[in-house]
């Protein structure tokens, strides 16, 4: 091979070479932009599911804790003036007699749904206010709920009670318990003579953190 063929061949192979260099850099140069957009579509993508996966974990949880609703239910006190101590209680505020009054509550569930862990309290369970006046929360007043022959206490030893706990009532059902209120015997200043005080018993429905408030008069 000559000299002018050596030459020749030499700057084809250059040629060929460079040519592959310019073509391999346009080809890198075009599907940059595509790289950085597909990274920027996958990051935006990720930080979306994320903060999606979040909002739906924290709004699955607040579902959670939501409770249920409440069922419609009619509650109603025979007597609210049963609590009538006005000839127990002396000018002094003592009580020579223990003395216990009576009266009935009634429940019914006329919802299409089950009242579920109904429980009857003498106390608030959404605001732990107690449903005696100050005034009567004395250990020588004592309350209580009787059902199936058995007594569950309300208010004793001057403290509140959990309640009885009813449980579920089904729709279309029905129940009676006895409510009583005794003043034990009690020392001259014990109560006040010749009051007359608002108070509640709740029916509470735990499941659905949902209170019905039954007003009574207690009288001294």
């Amino acid at each position: 091979m000559n000299e002018a063929n050596k030459k020749a061949m030499v700057v084809g192979l250059l040629a060929l070479v460079i040519g592959v260099a310019l073509t391999a850099l346009v080809y890198e140069w075009s599907i940059i932009p595509d790289r950085e957009q597909q990274i920027e579509e996958n990051l935006y993508s990720q930080i979306y599911n994320d903060i999606w996966q979040s909002a739906y974990n924290a709004g699955y949880s607040a579902g959670q804790a939501v409770t249920t609703r409440p069922a419609s239910i009619d509650v109603n006190i025979v007597d609210s003036a049963f609590a009538n101590f006005s000839a127990t209680v002396d000018a002094n505020g003592s009580v020579s007699t223990e003395t216990t009054k009576t009266t009935y509550i009634t429940i019914e569930n006329p919802d299409d749904i089950t009242a579920e862990d109904i429980y009857i309290t003498l106390y608030n369970p959404l605001t732990d206010k107690g449903g005696l006046h100050d005034d009567l929360e004395v250990d020588e007043l004592e309350a209580y709920i009787t059902s199936g022959g058995i007594e569950y206490a309300l208010f004793y030893d001057g403290d509140y009670t959990d309640g009885f706990a009813l449980g579920d009532l089904a729709s279309g059902g029905k129940a009676n318990v006895t409510f009583k209120i005794t003043l034990k015997e009690a020392v001259a200043g014990t109560f006040q003579d010749g009051q007359t005080y608002t108070c509640y018993v709740y029916v509470y429905q735990k499941n659905a953190n949902y209170v019905t408030p039954i007003k009574f008069t207690v009288k001294t």
